[in-house]
């Protein structure tokens, strides 16, 4: 499976497919050019729906989790785990945080990069929201670097 503009295999490391808000994915190597010709979006060029967006959302368009699945040979959810497995699994908050940040990390009100969390709630932080956060929450983390 490869990237229909560039034709390089898709991998988990220099070809990562990234989805458009249409559907379709393609290379980030790609997006850069599909988003230096016109610098005020991407013109997808599978069904030629106009994507409006700044430099930083483009940047930040989600992975396509699904396609990176399918390349490595992995089934999204393991077939030999249960639905009631899945329910009664704890869930880790940090993952749920780094899955978030690495899927888009800006805030979605301020569109500043996001570099905290309220322990109690997992809701993430930019500068503007720890402005914003009234003087009573204290339980104020940064967001771990995962590598």
């Amino acid at each position: 499976m490869e990237c229909s503009i560039c034709l390089r295999d898709w991998d988990i490391g220099t070809c990562v497919p990234k989805s458009l808000p249409c559907g379709h994915s393609f290379c980030i190597e790609c997006l850069e050019d599909l988003y230096g010709k016109y610098k005020t979006g991407i013109v997808c060029p599978i069904d030629c729906i106009d994507h409006k967006m700044v430099h930083s959302e483009y940047l930040s368009l989600p992975k396509n989790y699904s396609l990176l699945s399918l390349i490595s040979g992995q089934s999204p959810i393991h077939s030999n785990k249960t639905v009631e497995n899945f329910e009664q699994k704890e869930v880790n908050p940090l993952e749920i945080i780094n899955n978030q940040i690495n899927h888009n990390p800006y805030c979605k009100k301020h569109q500043m990069l996001l570099h905290s969390y309220i322990a109690d709630t997992n809701q993430l932080l930019c500068d503007k929201c720890l402005i914003e956060l009234p003087k009573t929450v204290t339980s104020i983390n940064p967001i771990p670097k995962v590598h």
